[in-house]
């Protein structure tokens, strides 16, 4: 195991998580809101192609997880791909892939506020137009804003999501639309593969990717998993088969229930179209729990992610201050919600779901890339080795670099300005570093 700063690393993790509950933890990461909001936009763009377009999204990320499973298994502490990267490539690359994992989390999160919106909406139609999706939007997202702000324990506790408001009204809806489901074929024909055209087919891989996404945020604890070996694989593998699954039916559902609709309301609408007005109403009401548990948890995680960086040295420093009197990191969590409001009410779900993927992508081709490098340096880690590491390796880089070449300039340009800010973050840093070693130098 390689831990990060090896001189302050005593005392070894206690190994309490088996392989069923890391499997839960896969299923609770990946299984999010956006199945409540991406399946029309998928039938949208292929038809009745999307449901195979979900299968085959599905076995995509089977390779890129297979590369993560091998890197997670040889670090003992948290830090998910920023810390891997920086391992492997250095603190340039580590600071630019940990600038993508927070602007990943930054627009998914305003991906979320965006569809909490919408689906409010359609609970409370009055508030439909756009001055009132961005007061519903303003008023979660200060909610969660605020009771992290007096206090940690305050905010933990209203992140509480269970993944069961989650899962049982999808597979009540999955369960009782299967009848249905059996007289359409989930197969497409050829022509109606064939009929959206290459771009509509790109535009919909980019967005299963963000579907498929989240699943990093369980690798983190593998100083806690029993016997990581075998743990892993399979907690990935039981997490990604259940998250298909899931996945492909609802797709289906949606696809024989509403069609090409358009919705910002999917399920609602298909459970509408099988159960009614108290059908939808419930559906919504599973999807605002579902949203809100998440906009309360990435609120808790993601700026205590800016304030550890900043206490490297490798974020603006003012993102490191404390609350002197509630103890929390008040700076980060004030900016990371007005970043992601910004972003939900001027670019809306679907554009901020471009985003959140290709920055996804590009941290996922890192993970992908440290395969070899970290088998070079740790040729006898006590660790997972994937066979044909090297043809997965370079599988999983070039599914993710196909996918973000086409994502349109105006996600590009966010990306771009990420990247100019890192670089620009990174120098800093260094500079930084290099004047506190001369002053240890001189000390001395």
């Amino acid at each position: 195991m390689i831990p990060l700063h090896s001189e302050e690393v005593r005392l070894s993790f206690l190994r309490r998580v088996g392989k069923w509950n890391l499997a839960g933890l896969v299923i609770n990461s990946i299984v999010g809101s956006s199945i409540f909001g991406l399946p029309s936009e998928l039938t949208r763009l292929l038809g009745s192609a999307s449901t195979l377009a979900v299968l085959l999204g599905g076995v995509a990320t089977a390779v890129v997880m297979a590369c993560f499973a091998e890197v997670a298994s040889q670090f003992s502490e948290p830090g998910g791909p920023y810390l891997y990267a920086r391992h492997s490539f250095g603190s340039f690359v580590g600071i630019q892939v940990g600038w993508f994992a927070w602007l990943t989390r930054v627009a998914s999160a305003a991906a979320n506020a965006a569809l909490f919106g919408g689906y409010f909406a359609g609970l409370v139609p009055s508030m439909g137009n756009w001055y009132g999706r961005c007061g519903v939007i303003a008023v979660a997202l200060s909610s969660v804003v605020c009771s992290n702000y007096v206090g940690v324990r305050r905010g933990a506790e209203l992140s509480t999501a269970a993944v069961v408001a989650r899962l049982v009204p999808l597979l009540a809806l999955i369960v009782l639309g299967i009848p249905l489901m059996a007289r359409h074929p989930v197969i497409p024909s050829l022509a109606q593969i064939a009929a959206p055209g290459g771009r509509n087919w790109f535009d919909a891989l980019l967005l299963i990717s963000f579907l498929y996404g989240g699943y990093d945020s369980a690798t983190m604890p593998m100083g806690e998993v029993e016997s990581p070996r075998r743990s892993v694989p399979f907690a990935l593998a039981i997490g990604l088969l259940t998250c298909v699954l899931v996945y492909t039916l609802c797709q289906q559902l949606v696809v024989v229930t509403i069609g090409a609709s358009g919705t910002e309301r999917p399920l609602a609408e298909a459970a509408g179209q099988l159960l009614g007005r108290t059908g939808a109403v419930v559906i919504s009401l599973a999807a605002l729990i579902s949203i809100f548990g998440y906009l309360s948890a990435v609120v808790l995680n993601v700026p205590r992610l800016m304030y550890a960086m900043a206490e490297k040295g490798e974020f603006p420093s003012w993102f490191g201050r404390i609350h002197s009197k509630f103890q929390t990191p008040h700076v980060a969590i004030i900016a990371f919600g007005a970043l992601v409001f910004v972003m939900a009410v001027t670019g809306g779900f679907r554009w901020a779901v471009a985003v959140s993927a290709g920055a996804r992508l590009l941290t996922y081709a890192s993970v992908c890339a440290a395969v070899m490098p970290l088998r070079r340096k740790n040729p006898h880690a006590d660790a997972l080795r994937i066979p044909l590491a090297p043809f997965f390796s370079a599988l999983g880089i070039l599914m993710a670099c196909v996918l973000v070449v086409r994502i349109h300039q105006k996600e590009a340009a966010v990306l771009f300005l990420t990247a100019t800010a890192a670089t620009i973050n990174w120098l800093f840093a260094r500079r930084y570093q290099e004047r506190t070693l001369a002053k240890v130098n001189a000390q001395s």
